[in-house]
């Protein structure tokens, strides 16, 4: 529901997706990027796994190089682009468009490397969005103000009721 929304924190909302390593995070936010209304809710969807490198070149870098790639766009993505013309290029390609971006396994907590990214993501037209996958309540809350959707174990009951299934 929440993609389908327009959201009301400027032209791109972010859905930070919190919760301890195994919990499906990665697998959630897999299931709603390849759903089939959600595909055809958005111009531009890109997976980015992040990790502990949070590097803006680098990133900005894969995005432009996986929407070139997902929608055949007549565009060259060079390795050795200069900064200035991958952010160039990734606002040209995202202004105007409607686009949901993944950000998964993202331990980065430094605000200002999160802000030199958005500020290459926010011409993108109203609704659009970004999920971002962590295990950290700070990174979520860097990343946005609104809420944060975490994840949370199963009852013991239903953990013991699904170990005796499998064993």
């Amino acid at each position: 529901d929440l993609l389908m929304q327009p959201g009301d924190d400027g032209n791109v909302s972010v859905i930070p997706i919190v919760g301890l390593g195994g919990m499906g995070k990665t697998t959630l936010a897999q299931s709603v990027y390849n759903d089939e209304v959600v595909k055809s809710n958005f111009h531009h969807r890109v997976w980015v796994c992040v990790s502990e490198d949070f590097d803006v070149k680098r990133l900005a870098k894969e995005i432009l190089k996986s929407v070139a790639r997902e929608n055949s766009e007549n565009m060259h993505v060079d390795e050795n682009m200069r900064p200035d013309e991958v952010q160039a290029s990734l606002r040209n390609v995202l202004k105007g468009k409607k686009f949901l971006i993944v950000l998964d396994d993202v331990w980065n907590e430094d605000p200002s490397e999160w802000n030199d990214l958005k500020m290459l993501l926010i011409e993108g037209a109203k609704g659009s969005k970004i999920i971002v996958t962590t295990r950290s309540h700070k990174v979520a809350s860097v990343m946005t103000l609104g809420s944060i959707h975490e994840l949370k174990g199963l009852p013991e009951q239903d953990c013991l009721r699904l170990f005796l299934k499998w064993a």
